[in-house]
């Protein structure tokens, strides 16, 4: 019996809710034998979300991209599920629970860092951990870092239950000028699969479905809160600077705004920090492409 003899086809799905997005969107597609050729159309499933008090059904818009109308509350603690059928597959289903809202504290916008200011932020209740991503472009050069972090004691950052940060060292070696941090509170569905290395919709697949966080199928059906500030990085030129304590970032320079968006996954541990993983990519004009928001 050839590979393809045994392979058995199934539905997989990437969905992210985001509190304060009310149209869901999700990229449902299927698995492909090793010598089949692969297509990004996949019409004609039937998906649908609810929870206690509110449903929607998604619709195929293009490829393998479904939308839902422009109606649905997502709150925090929220629990929703998720069901996608078609025909010749088992039936996929997942739930998630929203994260509460949280606030960066430090920096503010406009806020001029180096690379001893922090990350500050309030915790998010319900999180299983954050991805905090930056990205930067000039004519010459892309440069992108995201940061996967569990929502718990790091070894070597000192830990507090109320408040959560993150030194902001990865920048130390970078072009001045105007950055966006994004910080997301992700469910424990999205964390688990990020952390398995997926990306976008249909990755993540790779390792014998380990990644997956849905019955019936593989895929992700998860959730997030997401805060961002625009800040302005300029390198010390006076030595022996003291380092800030968290939450002491200094309004030095007004910033301008950036475009938003969020960077690539974490795929290898930080130097000294065991806890946190993290992807850093510096590529000429080369750029990866975003995860759905």
């Amino acid at each position: 019996m050839t590979p393809s003899e045994q392979f058995e086809p199934e539905i997989c799905v990437h969905c992210l809710l985001f509190t304060g997005r009310k149209t869901p969107e999700a990229h449902i597609n299927r698995t492909y034998a090793i010598d089949e050729p692969s297509s990004f159309t996949f019409p004609d499933a039937e998906a649908s979300l609810w929870q206690a008090q509110d449903s929607c059904i998604l619709s195929y818009v293009s490829d393998d991209w479904y939308s839902g109308p422009d109606s649905l509350d997502i709150a925090p603690f929220d629990t929703f599920y998720m069901r996608v059928a078609k025909d010749g597959f088992d039936t996929v289903y997942g739930h998630t629970v929203v994260p509460d809202t949280f606030s960066i504290l430090s920096p503010h916008p406009g806020d001029t860092v180096a690379m001893d200011d922090s990350l500050v932020w309030t915790r998010s209740q319900g999180c299983k951990g954050y991805y905090t991503s930056v990205r930067r472009e000039t004519p010459r050069d892309t440069f992108s870092i995201a940061i996967l972090i569990p929502n718990e004691s790091i070894p070597g950052i000192p830990w507090d239950s109320l408040e959560a940060w993150l030194p902001l060292f990865f920048l130390g070696q970078q072009p001045e000028g105007e950055y966006t941090l994004r910080l997301a509170a992700l469910d424990t569905n999205y964390f688990d699969w990020v952390g398995f290395g997926g990306f976008g919709p249909g990755s993540g697949m790779q390792s014998g479905g380990s990644s997956s966080t849905v019955t019936g199928g593989i895929g992700v059906f998860g959730s997030a809160v997401m805060c961002s500030v625009k800040v302005y990085v300029k390198h010390d030129t006076v030595m022996g600077r003291s380092s800030q304590l968290p939450g002491s970032s200094q309004s030095r320079r007004k910033s301008k705004p950036v475009s938003r968006v969020l960077a690539n996954p974490p795929t290898r541990s930080l130097p000294g920090f065991p806890g946190l993983s993290s992807h850093l990519r510096a590529t000429g004009l080369v750029s990866p492409e975003p995860p759905p928001e």
